[in-house]
């Protein structure tokens, strides 16, 4: 069913009914658990919520009372971090020493050795120094993202 140009105009919606819940204006969809990322600290944190969303954790706890899994969790999280990792407060100094060189798209060795040393250490990697420019746009990305929670909690 096609709505008029004055309808939508009037109403702001241009919805086509379908028979889909999930594409009702009304009535949006909700996932039936809670899958955002914003308290994932990284893979051990995504497979607890996947394991507590199918309720294997319940079974697994019905069986064995302690299996390891905070720290396998917190195994997965140090060596497969996500989006939200935290610098220490000497890497987010030395990052907001690094910003202005950043910005301006130009950074000595020293600063780019710096900035490389702070990505290892804060995402547990061992990148090495180069000039590729789309490497290191994406890891200045991923470490704005860092500095930026670091600052946030």
């Amino acid at each position: 069913m096609r709505r008029s140009l004055p309808y939508i105009l009037r109403t702001g919606i241009p919805w086509i009914p379908s028979r889909s819940r999930r594409a009702s204006p009304v009535t949006p969809y909700t996932p039936p658990f809670d899958v955002s990322e914003n308290n994932s600290k990284g893979l051990g944190d995504r497979i607890a919520s996947f394991t507590k969303a199918t309720r294997i954790d319940k079974a697994v706890k019905a069986v064995v009372k302690d299996c390891g899994c905070e720290e396998r969790r917190a195994k997965l999280n140090a060596i497969f971090p996500g989006r939200n990792v935290e610098m220490t407060q000497e890497d987010a100094k030395l990052y907001e020493d690094l910003l202005p060189a950043i910005q301006r798209g130009r950074l000595s060795r020293l600063q780019s050795r710096d900035m490389y040393g702070i990505f290892n250490r804060t995402f547990n990697a061992m990148e090495k120094p180069c000039n590729c420019t789309g490497k290191n746009k994406r890891m200045v990305e991923k470490l704005q993202q860092a500095y930026d929670y670091t600052c946030r909690t």
